[in-house]
């Protein structure tokens, strides 16, 4: 029988509070206890979310898909860690070596990254990227990663954006079956409560289709969300950046709600110059006989409209949820016809998430032609959905191939 429990403490200084919480998880295979540090401030990158517990909770129970080999370890990326719950549960739980585990958050955030430290050391995690000591130690990077970034390492920017973390990586050796030992490829994207903020919605998702189309076509994102809103809704952005995703039931990996309870606790534009980046990224994929300059003219087009996209919708006049500049998305639960130009009127207040509409969530991907995928803000623990992203065309054999390796390990494990 699984199990999660969680207990808390807290100090305080002149500067701020801090908090240290403890989850425990257990099963037949392996008892982990993951202490996570809090800042008591307005921060919300340093604060358990539901989301983060929910994912962390998947991950726990599906534990031998996270896991890859010495020889071949799974690198997983983490991103908007916060306090780090699901980078820090993978520390602990798997051997040293087995994974390399990226955990980043925005940039200039110096306290977020002094508290991820904190955090692995008060694990007792020892880490190092040498690959010498990789059977002793696990591998970890905590870095900074700005959504939408596509550069390299500057002095102003000593850590890069995204192209400085994909050569990294490529710098860490996988063996795969039956192939000798290539270039690394991020395996697998975690993030939770990623859909907050909705001037961060292209820029984040700009981020992992570059990861899914131009760096990795297996690599999988897995985030949890909030359905805090029916006003939200992020399939068309999905399809613009040329990936798809499926709802990952509570009921697949057993999630019992009632654990994490104690007692006394009662958009962006739509389509444009950019709506056929997938279509043209296969197109160039299927030219077998293209000279290594048209790759990288490819990829600096594909980089160029990127930031082109982003800068539309951050840059959106619209009024939104706070003084930031917000993204303007399809209402696609109204039913009405949407006309490009028309945007969608954002409620501030908080829309409790009815059955019907957890039902219409629930059968993304299998029953509905409209998948409504919603996203807001506000919500509770009953209201976070796992929400499984692939490249696009791929989902059905993806997700597939993803259930059958999660019932083999499965067995394997009884």
């Amino acid at each position: 029988m699984d199990s999660l429990s969680f207990s808390s403490s807290s100090s305080s200084s002149t500067h701020q509070r801090q908090a240290c919480k403890q989850y425990h998880y257990v099963s037949e295979q392996r008892t982990v206890t993951v202490k996570v540090l809090e800042l008591l401030d307005a921060d919300f990158g340093l604060y358990v979310w539901p989301s983060a517990l929910v994912l962390a909770e998947y991950i726990f129970r599906r534990l031998d898909m996270f896991t890859g080999s010495i020889d071949s370890p799974k690198i997983i990326l983490e991103l908007g860690a916060g306090t780090a719950l699901p980078s820090l549960l993978l520390a602990k739980a798997t051997t040293p070596g087995s994974t390399v585990l990226i955990t980043t958050d925005r940039p200039y955030a110096p306290h977020i990254f002094d508290n991820i430290n904190r955090a692995y050391k008060e694990n007792d995690i020892s880490w190092t990227m040498d690959q010498r000591h990789e059977q002793q130690q696990h591998r970890i990077i905590v870095r900074s990663l700005g959504w939408g970034d596509f550069t390299l390492a500057s002095p102003h920017n000593p850590d890069g954006g995204l192209l400085q973390l994909l050569k990294d990586v490529s710098g860490i050796e996988q063996a795969k079956a039956g192939s000798p030992r290539s270039p690394g490829k991020i395996d697998l994207i975690l993030g939770s409560d990623t859909f907050y903020n909705p001037p961060d919605f292209e820029p984040l998702l700009a981020t992992v289709s570059f990861i899914i189309n131009r760096h990795n076509p297996d690599c999988v994102f897995l985030t949890s969300y909030q359905n805090r809103s029916a006003k939200r809704n992020i399939d068309h952005l999905l399809e613009k950046w040329g990936l798809e995703g499926r709802v990952i039931e509570w009921e697949a990996f057993d999630f019992d709600m009632s654990k994490f309870v104690t007692s006394g606790d009662t958009d962006g534009t739509e389509g444009g110059s950019f709506a056929s980046m997938s279509e043209d990224v296969e197109q160039e994929q299927d030219c077998h006989d293209e000279e290594q300059e048209s790759e990288e003219e490819e990829e600096e087009r594909w980089m160029r409209l990127a930031k082109e996209e982003i800068g539309h919708a951050i840059s959106a006049p619209e009024a939104g949820l706070s003084s930031m500049p917000v993204l303007v998305l399809v209402d696609y639960s109204s039913g009405s016809d949407f006309e490009e130009g028309d945007a969608t009127e954002i409620d501030d207040e908080e829309t409790p998430a009815a059955a019907d509409d957890s039902a219409s969530v629930s059968n993304y991907g299998h029953e509905q032609e409209n998948y409504n995928h919603k996203m807001g803000d506000g919500g509770s623990l009953s209201s976070v959905h796992v929400l499984w992203i692939c490249k696009r065309g791929r989902g059905d054999d993806a997700f597939a191939a993803w259930e059958r390796n999660r019932h083999q390990a499965a067995k394997a494990n009884e």
